[in-house]
């Protein structure tokens, strides 16, 4: 079984120009939004000679630590730059994102998931009632403040509560902002608290949105979601197939699978 650390060892060698970015690409990206990076410029190999390569007091947070240790040593990563990383944690908002420099020109915005805090669950049991949200409306900012100042298309991308960002700026945003974006990536994220696929932005966008659930999904079955998506498989149980290190991939692709499993399509008909 191979994870996603497995891809960075087998793949870090090949540099995006020799092979264009992947799903598997946006989790990693994703993943490192959950890090608080330096607030400059630096490319990866820079960063992570400032974080500790380990988070005691979160299991998830260290494995993304430890995945930017590793990235920083690879061909594919290391080189890539990284700016206008924010972290935003007060009684109001949590909130944080971070923009990639991908060597075609194109940049990747990857959106923070809940980081655990009080401010964080807050907004996450009010996206049941109130939209937007303040994480929400930021995300739709920093996105339309990127594509006014800086040329290049976009990829988007976002695990958890960040997939969930990401598709809300990428639906919100103007025609002519949209036409920018290349994909959304929506790693298992919650739904909304209406149907925002009726909407006329999230109409012009549909097709670029890809949503990745593991077959026994929670989180990404909360509230109204999006209808298509891909299932993929996860080697743990339950809730804790939320953590996109137990999503096992093949070469440059996650595991897919056909359908959720008996227990997913239970949790998803009782949500």
């Amino acid at each position: 079984m191979s994870y996603l650390p497995d891809y960075i060892t087998w793949r870090g060698d090949l540099p995006f120009a020799a092979d264009p970015a992947n799903d598997l690409d946006t989790l990693v990206m994703a993943a490192l939004s959950y890090i608080d990076l330096p607030a400059e410029t630096q490319v990866f190999a820079q960063c992570a000679k400032s974080v500790p390569p380990d988070d005691p007091d979160d299991h998830f947070r260290g494995e993304c630590r430890r995945l930017l240790q590793q990235i920083a040593k690879s061909s594919r990563f290391g080189a890539l730059t990284v700016h206008d990383a924010v972290s935003v944690l007060n009684d109001e908002i949590q909130f944080a994102a971070m923009t990639v420099d991908l060597p075609d020109g194109t940049h990747m915005i990857a959106f923070r998931g809940t980081d655990g805090s009080l401010t964080g669950w807050r907004e996450d049991f009010a996206m049941s009632f109130e939209s937007p949200v303040p994480a929400q409306a930021a995300a739709q900012k920093y996105l339309e403040r990127h594509l006014t100042q800086d040329a290049g298309d976009v990829i988007v991308t976002g695990h958890s509560k960040g997939g969930n960002l990401a598709v809300y700026s990428a639906a919100k945003s103007s025609g002519e902002i949209q036409e920018r974006i290349v994909a959304v990536h929506n790693n298992d994220g919650p739904g909304f608290a209406w149907d925002i696929s009726e909407t006329p932005g999230h109409k012009r966008i549909a097709s670029r949105i890809h949503t990745i659930l593991p077959q026994t999904s929670v989180v990404g079955m909360l509230m109204e979601h999006e209808k298509r998506y891909q299932v993929v498989h996860s080697t743990y149980d339950g809730l804790y197939q939320h953590d996109g290190f137990s999503w096992q991939v093949l070469g440059t692709q996650f595991v897919h699978l056909d359908d959720f499993s008996r227990e997913g399509k239970l949790v998803d008909e009782t949500l």
